[in-house]
């Protein structure tokens, strides 16, 4: 093996499931903060004995509380884009097997992850299912793959990963596609899975029931696209008992499979089955 091919499969050894920074901008914008306030601590401790010693002293252990707080927030953001949201995906497909039945995941042959960023999920789930080329077994995954959600986002990193995962490139297929109108037929996946991506939909918007409509729109368009039997897997922020509701409305079978805390902010896995069919509203 020549020292260019050791080389690159180093470097990618040490770059493999790297799937980016979840909100970058917010990230580098509190370890900023956190510097400059904890600068400014050590500062104030350093300086001379002024006349008002005692209000540089309050300062400081003001700063130094402040500056603490913000780097505690830079390292739950960066152990939970790093670290947890790889032991959550497997928790994901877990959930998922748990409620079919042992050896589930290996009986599917579409599955699609809505807002599959750059791929951290649907890899995770690909080396799972896809284990030959040509096997009929394949994994969508669609975004609008927006920097500022997270970090590097684009179809040609997703892909990069998943070649770095070794999984076969016809095991997979990733799109530019918004979660609100997705482009496949009806009942297409065996199931459908998203992970930190339905809460960013709407939130430009002004009034909470506006993007609670948007919100709803794309967990309809990942019903529509789920086949009767199939089920929705959906992981979040803030918005897990709207999710709860929904699907109940439509007709769903959800349960809450864990809450807890993710990137220092409340998070659900909500897992719900759409019903199969009857034989009598198939005669209909």
């Amino acid at each position: 093996m020549c020292i260019r091919d050791r080389y690159q499969r180093r470097v990618h050894g040490i770059f493999k499931n790297m799937y980016g920074i979840d909100a970058p901008r917010i990230v580098i914008g509190l370890a900023i903060s956190s510097v400059i306030t904890l600068g400014v601590a050590i500062y104030l401790f350093l300086s001379p004995p002024f006349a008002l010693k005692y209000l540089n002293y309050t300062g400081c252990c003001l700063f130094f509380v402040t500056g603490v707080f913000l780097l505690r927030s830079v390292i739950w953001m960066l152990y939970s884009s790093l670290i947890q949201k790889k032991n959550v995906a497997e928790e994901m497909l877990e959930a998922i097997e748990k409620a079919n039945y042992p050896g589930y995941l290996h009986s599917v042959k579409r599955a699609l992850d809505v807002g599959c960023g750059r791929g951290l999920l649907m890899n995770t789930l690909a080396k799972k299912i896809v284990k030959k080329e040509d096997s009929g077994v394949k994994v969508y995954g669609i975004d609008i793959f927006s920097n500022a959600d997270q970090y590097g986002n684009s179809i040609k990193a997703t892909i990069s990963n998943a070649k770095l995962e070794g999984i076969p490139l016809e095991g997979i297929e990733v799109k530019h596609c918004d979660a609100r109108k997705i482009d496949f037929e009806d009942g297409f996946f065996d199931f459908v899975v998203s992970s930190l991506c339905i809460h960013n939909i709407g939130e430009e918007l002004p009034k909470k029931e506006d993007s609670q409509k948007e919100r709803e729109k794309a967990l309809k368009e990942m019903i529509r696209v789920t086949k009767p039997g199939g089920s929705i897997t959906v992981w979040d922020l803030f918005n897990g008992k709207e999710y709860f509701d929904f699907f109940k409305r439509e007709g769903l079978q959800p349960k809450i499979v864990r809450e807890f805390k993710s990137f220092g902010l409340d998070s659900t896995i909500v897992y719900a089955k759409k019903e199969k069919q009857q034989f009598f509203s198939l005669l209909l």
